[in-house]
């Protein structure tokens, strides 16, 4: 393997690494919003907050494009 098939491992490591925290993230939001339904509570977590966590973990298409064209 050479420098450039190990670059691209590494940012698809680090794209998937981003992708698994956000996704971890937003899943302890849905669960705790679940949970406020059940109880008879308002949601803590609005659809603005699960787009924050988006831009945050970097998971949107333009920041992935963006880390690749740049080498990340």
């Amino acid at each position: 393997m050479d420098w450039q098939d190990a670059q691209k491992v590494s940012n698809a490591s680090y794209v998937i690494g981003m992708a698994i925290g956000g996704l971890i993230t937003a899943l302890g939001m849905h669960a705790e919003n679940q949970q406020r339904i059940q109880n008879g509570e308002s949601i803590a977590y609005t659809a603005e907050s699960f787009n924050q966590v988006v831009l945050d973990y970097q998971c949107h298409h333009n920041a992935i494009v963006t880390n690749q064209m740049n080498g990340l």
